[in-house]
């Protein structure tokens, strides 16, 4: 989880986005925000996907990004991005 919290982090700050404006985006405060980031909150899917969409990237690519994908599942990208949009169209309802 720590490639996850790295990958995250170094996103925000390419995109020269704060901890306070991602907090906002995420509507807690940046304290919440900070210990996600340092690994002393737990980082839940929905947060994942949260902090994917602020940052403008597909939540699979964030896994490959960090190295996670082969971790989490053997199956292919396709299949994926397939659960992916389900799940984000389960989340709307």
């Amino acid at each position: 989880m720590e490639k996850l919290l790295i990958t995250i982090s170094r996103l925000r700050q390419k995109e020269n986005y704060s901890q306070a404006y991602m907090a906002f985006r995420m509507h807690i405060s940046q304290k919440q925000y900070s210990y996600i980031e340092a690994g002393k909150s737990k980082l839940k899917l929905a947060d994942v996907l949260l902090i994917a969409k602020i940052l403008e990237i597909n939540p699979i690519d964030l896994l490959e990004i960090s190295g996670l994908l082969k971790e989490f599942c053997t199956c292919e990208k396709d299949v994926l991005i397939e659960v992916h949009t389900n799940t984000i169209k389960q989340l709307q309802l």
